[in-house]
């Protein structure tokens, strides 16, 4: 009952009103007593005095019987016993009351004896003996002031004590009442301040227990009342910024799923706090909750273990068919470490690409300029000392120059292309007028070769939007790594149609074919197939390129009837599509079946 608000407040409330009321029956009682004391001595003492000037002349008379007559007057008003001597003998004169104590006439005498011939005796005095007040009052001759008797008043106060006692009952009564009453109002008041502290109390465990749709009514006093508005305020503010810690809490999230990289975060005993769905792919972990589990039962192997708590540095650690650099960090405060995991599978691939295309053009550059070297010397120092060997040395110099060239040009070309972010110029074209211009410019080199070439064309396939230079460009690519690679006597076709949302272009030849593995590795450069001569391995990574810039895609396959197909497709509108690459040969479209794009 104490430990709590409204007990302290009632006792606290009742403590305060008993002291209190204690304290103030205590002054009055006393207050009280006093005043009435004082009341009855003052009382007596003018009434012994109004009787000794009454008793001097009585006494001058020696009027007996006047003096025992107002002495026991004023004894019975008195409720006491009224004495009166005379000096010369220290005699009796009068008395209110029959049988005076020997004591109190020794005293009488002994007074008179010792003030007889003084003039000390002038002052009234009052002694108080127990609840027995005795008042001694000198009477003196008016005339000569010479002590002629003396007035002894004996007055009990018993009375008086039973009054002060009777008052103290009563304050103690009122005290009681005054307690009571007290005990009352402490409840009311406590109830009334403790009820809304309540409150604030269920609100606040509310409030730790994450519910801040709670409410207090403010009321009570001004201060709970005040305490009631901050504790509303507070638990709006803790809503809001709940709800922003959340909302950062979600971003938080998407942007771990969003993320191109892994990340996981662990503390120090290695269990995981955090994993987004990319390290769970990354590091091949099996599906379902990840955090709250040990990381050395997640990756038993040591190297990969090692590699997440102190990061790869500069070697790459291989999971499955990809390498992976991993950086660690720790978390602040030293509470966990944090690894993010990044694939450099591609990269690594690429970096490998840049070494083999610096390795490649490096080898295409330096057959051409060995062989220029070659003749020139032969020139300079002599080797060719006929008219028909120095022309020969000649002609051959000239021809690599021309291949050298020719090399240049198109990485420049391909390079051009990869850095352009549009088409320059876009109309409407038919790929099927496209390849019977691109057979026209090709006819003597088919010739020189004994090769044909035929355009044969399905269903009348609709224009695609793009430029007319660059896909001819890349129609003659494909026709002259055609008609190099086919043998005499043997025909180069050209089949074109629709296909889906676009048109394809299919060059058939009958030459080697096409290596047994990764094929679609001719598209990129410096990739000449068996190596022929005056084959830089640039053409089809040309042609590549253009066909991307007009939204289309390229493909290559083994011919069934022997050879190669190399071809395209492009988008009617020169915008990407899915078209449909996973592969053409079961796929129709427009009534032509391209399963028998290769039959004669």
């Amino acid at each position: 009952m104490t430990q709590s608000v409204l007990g302290r407040l009632t006792t606290s409330h009742l403590l305060v009103a008993l002291a209190s009321v204690l304290l103030v029956a205590a002054l009055s009682s006393h207050l009280f007593s006093v005043y009435y004391v004082n009341q009855r001595r003052n009382e007596l003492v003018g009434a012994a005095e109004s009787l000794a000037h009454t008793a001097a002349d009585l006494l001058l008379r020696r009027d007996r019987e006047q003096l025992h007559a107002i002495a026991g007057l004023v004894g019975d008003v008195l409720g006491g016993r009224v004495c009166v001597f005379e000096a010369r003998d220290a005699q009796l004169i009068a008395s209110s009351h029959a049988g005076v104590p020997d004591e109190e006439k020794n005293a009488a005498r002994d007074y008179l004896r010792a003030h007889l011939n003084t003039t000390s005796a002038e002052t009234t005095q009052v002694e108080c003996q127990g609840l027995v007040y005795r008042v001694t009052v000198p009477v003196r001759e008016r005339a000569s002031d010479e002590l002629i008797g003396l007035v002894v008043l004996h007055c009990p106060i018993a009375g008086i004590q039973q009054i002060v006692t009777a008052q103290r009952i009563t304050s103690a009564l009122a005290a009681g009442g005054a307690g009571l009453l007290a005990v009352l109002l402490a409840l009311i008041v406590s109830k009334a301040m403790s009820r809304p502290l309540r409150d604030i109390s269920k609100v606040a465990e509310r409030l730790a227990e994450g519910d801040f749709e709670v409410y207090v009514q403010p009321r009570g006093p001004s201060e709970v009342a005040m305490l009631a508005r901050i504790t509303n305020w507070s638990a709006r503010k803790l809503k809001e910024a709940f709800a922003e810690l959340s909302a950062e809490r979600e971003k938080l999230a998407d942007v771990l799923v969003s993320m191109s990289d892994g990340v996981v975060a662990y503390n120090e005993q290695g269990v995981v706090m955090l994993i987004n769905e990319r390290a769970r792919q990354l590091l091949l972990l099996p599906p379902g909750e990840l955090a709250g589990r040990r990381i050395d039962d997640l990756l038993p192997e040591p190297e990969l273990h090692q590699a997440l708590r102190v990061g790869t540095r500069n070697e790459p650690v291989v999971v499955g068919k990809r390498q992976l650099q991993i950086r660690t960090a720790q978390l602040s405060g030293g509470s966990g470490t944090v690894a993010v995991i990044v694939d450099v599978s591609v990269s690594a691939r690429l970096e490998q690409m840049r070494r083999d295309f610096v390795a490649n053009a490096s080898h295409q550059l330096r057959t051409p300029l060995t062989s220029i070297r070659g003749y020139l010397e032969a020139l300079a120092d002599g080797t060719a000392a006929t008219a028909e060997q120095k022309a020969r040395c000649l002609q051959v110099a000239l021809e690599q120059v021309q291949l050298l060239q020719r090399i240049v040009d198109q990485l420049l070309e391909l390079s051009r292309l990869q850095t352009r972010t549009g088409l320059e110029t876009k109309v409407p074209v038919r790929l099927e007028d496209l390849a019977q211009r691109a057979c026209e410019h090709l006819a003597p080199q088919a010739v020189a070769r004994e090769v044909g070439l035929a355009v044969e064309i399905a269903d009348n396939p609709p224009p695609v939007m793009g430029d007319p230079d660059r896909l001819i460009q890349a129609i003659h690519n494909l026709l002259d790594n055609a008609i190099r690679h086919s043998p005499s006597h043997e025909r180069v076709r050209v089949k074109v149609g629709a296909r889906g949302k676009g048109v394809q272009l299919a060059v058939i030849d009958r030459g080697p074919g096409l290596p047994k593995e990764q094929p679609d590795e001719l598209w990129e450069r410096f990739h000449s197939g068996d190596g022929c001569s005056g084959a830089a391995g640039l053409g089809l990574a040309i042609t590549k390129e253009i066909v991307q810039a007009h939204g289309g895609w390229v493909f290559c396959r083994p011919n069934p009837a022997g050879g190669a197909i190399f071809g395209f497709v492009v988008p009617f509108d020169g915008e990407s599509e899915n078209l449909g690459a996973e592969g053409f040969d079961t796929h129709k479209a427009n009534g032509m079946a391209w399963d028998d794009l290769a039959q004669r």
